[in-house]
């Protein structure tokens, strides 16, 4: 929920473009310490066996390319997570966290 990623979302910015993008910090929703009702976002999918989801932050997407990622999840939960994590210790410059559901 970012600036970065609407526009990305909207086609006026490329998913290379989004992690050097001079605005990509600026976030269009979050969940706070607030008397406000969070707003909540949510879609149905079909889950096809064999799929998998991948959830991580920030440091992980400008960091690491989506084939990157792709080939990485291709390798299963234990080896594909350890070679990720090596990547990011290396290469972030940013705090990174990532959870792979198979």
């Amino acid at each position: 929920h970012s600036l970065v990623y609407e526009l990305y979302a909207n086609g006026r910015l490329t998913e290379e473009a989004m992690g050097a993008h001079p605005l990509k910090n600026i976030l269009t929703s979050s969940i706070q310490d607030s008397l406000e009702e969070p707003r909540l976002f949510s879609r149905a999918i079909e889950i096809i066996p064999g799929d998998n989801f991948f959830i991580c932050s920030d440091g992980v997407w400008e960091t690491a390319r989506r084939s990157e990622l792709e080939a990485w999840a291709a390798l299963g939960a234990e080896e594909g997570s350890r070679q990720l994590a090596t990547f990011l210790l290396k290469r972030a410059t940013d705090n990174f966290t990532f959870i792979w559901l198979y």
